[in-house]
């Protein structure tokens, strides 16, 4: 079956992208949390650069499944995508934030945007 077993690195191509989104968007808030720390950088520019956080992590994530993938680069990207945006719904669920629904489908947008620019330009770059 193409596309859905195991490809270049032993793992699904799926997972493999989820695990990349997941692990860049960790470093990614590392560094600017410790940025904000150790600066007088102003906190309201925070919102625009959690959304670079989101859609750069979508995008490598997705870039990353694409290119373990044999085929459909741009379904492997939009599903990284629409799982990274499921596991902040249940993180933000988790901590007691309520959920608001704009703020839902604007990460919805990012995550897709992200997940299909990243899955189509990981298969085109094979």
């Amino acid at each position: 079956m193409q596309g859905t077993g195991n490809n270049k690195t032993g793992l699904n191509p799926l997972l493999y992208g989820y695990l990349h989104t997941v692990i860049v968007a960790i470093l990614l808030a590392t560094i600017t949390g410790l940025v904000f720390h150790f600066s007088s950088l102003s906190e309201s520019n925070l919102r625009t650069i959690s959304i670079v956080i989101i859609v750069v992590s979508v995008f490598w994530g997705s870039f990353k499944a694409a290119q373990n993938s044999e085929s459909r680069g741009l379904l492997h990207g939009l599903m990284v995508g629409l799982l990274f945006l499921l596991t902040t719904i249940i993180i933000t669920f988790l901590i007691s934030e309520p959920l608001i629904f704009k703020g839902i489908a604007n990460r919805l947008l990012f995550c897709v945007l992200g997940g299909c620019l990243g899955g189509v330009i990981g298969a085109l770059l094979k």
